[in-house]
């Protein structure tokens, strides 16, 4: 298990989130209008796995 992958597969989660986002296309910032969630928050949890 490498240092950035957690215990509880949050850092999993947040590369599966980042997979499909690019995969769709989608930005951050579609992806938090669409959402409700902030840019912000998105790129933390996008960019744990890295």
């Amino acid at each position: 298990m490498s240092k950035a992958t957690s215990s509880n597969g949050w850092a999993d989660l947040g590369e599966i989130i980042r997979q499909q986002r690019v995969k769709i296309p989608l930005t951050l910032q579609e992806l938090a209008a669409k959402t409700s969630v902030s840019p912000s928050h998105l790129g933390r949890i996008d960019g744990c796995g890295r």
